[in-house]
């Protein structure tokens, strides 16, 4: 892929923490879309190299920005309407808490994927408008394409 494909506009943010339960599965996921923005967690830079996957999602067509502050200019974006969707595959409780306390549901939709141990955790979030939980990495591909072919 080339750089201006790389920089064009994406509608898809894609959030990587640092759990590894269902990350492979996750990443397939994530590899097979067209084109997304991929921010990762630091724990996320932590994780896939373990995994052996960093490498896998380099040399995909995504953009990946790594967390480098809590004032990261990328991550504004994710307030600011320029993504259609936004994806948090997968999640750990850890992850979700701090969300839940910062973000304020606009009414797009929102996939997130925990394990089951990580509900009671996000029961808070599934109760907000547009927010969609998936169970298992199957789940999350099939409300990825109901939401993406339901996009203009």
């Amino acid at each position: 892929m080339t750089e201006q494909e790389k920089t064009s506009r994406s509608s898809i943010a894609w959030g990587i923490t640092g759990a590894g339960h269902f990350l492979s599965e996750c990443l397939d996921i994530l590899v097979a879309l067209n084109r997304a923005d991929v921010f990762l967690s630091k724990a996320a830079r932590e994780v896939l190299p373990s995994y052996d996957l960093f490498a896998k999602l380099r040399q995909s067509p995504h953009r990946i920005f790594l967390d480098t502050s809590a004032g990261s200019r990328p991550v504004a974006k994710l307030y600011t309407g320029e993504y259609k969707l936004v994806v948090i595959a997968p999640v750990t409780s850890n992850s979700i808490q701090p969300e839940i306390n910062s973000l304020t549901p606009q009414g797009d939709q929102v996939l997130v994927h925990v394990r089951k141990i990580d509900l009671e955790n996000i029961n808070r979030l599934a109760c907000w408008p547009g927010v969609i939980l998936a169970a298992d990495p199957e789940q999350l591909k099939s409300h990825l394409h109901t939401q993406l072919a339901s996009q203009p």
